[in-house]
């Protein structure tokens, strides 16, 4: 999807997703977890397109900052050095998104992993009960 994004394909980033989205609910369970969700497709397409996510389901962002989301690459053998500036405009544009749409963050560069996972338990349990 990134390289139709970049290519300015905005019609084949849409279906893209919007499939991967269809095949990732096919499976039903009483709550789903999506990574990054509508969020990676608001970074992909112009405002303009977005039409077709809303409403726009609860929704947490787990972030960390520039030099943790490399350290965490490196970790898993992913990291190009030449993509650092990318990442710098993706952080940039999720942080953009989170507070756009009020979606809370938590840094995950700033708390340990027990209070991030207690952190996203809480905001879940609450989206649930106002969601139900």
């Amino acid at each position: 999807m990134l390289k139709a994004a970049e290519a300015g394909n905005h019609a084949e980033v849409q279906t893209t997703a919007l499939q991967m989205l269809a095949e990732a609910l096919a499976t039903p369970a009483p709550v789903q977890v999506l990574d990054r969700h509508w969020m990676t497709v608001f970074t992909l397409l112009p405002a303009d397109h977005w039409e077709p996510w809303f409403p726009l389901p609860p929704t947490f962002l787990c972030a960390a900052d520039l030099a943790t989301t490399i350290a965490r690459l490196r970790q898993r053998g992913e990291e190009r050095v030449a993509e650092h500036r990318k990442h710098r405009y993706y952080i940039r544009l999720y942080q953009q998104l989170a507070v756009r749409f009020g979606v809370p963050v938590i840094r995950t560069n700033r708390v340990d992993q027990k209070v991030a996972l207690q952190t996203l338990i809480r905001w879940a349990q609450s989206s649930i009960e106002k969601h139900t």
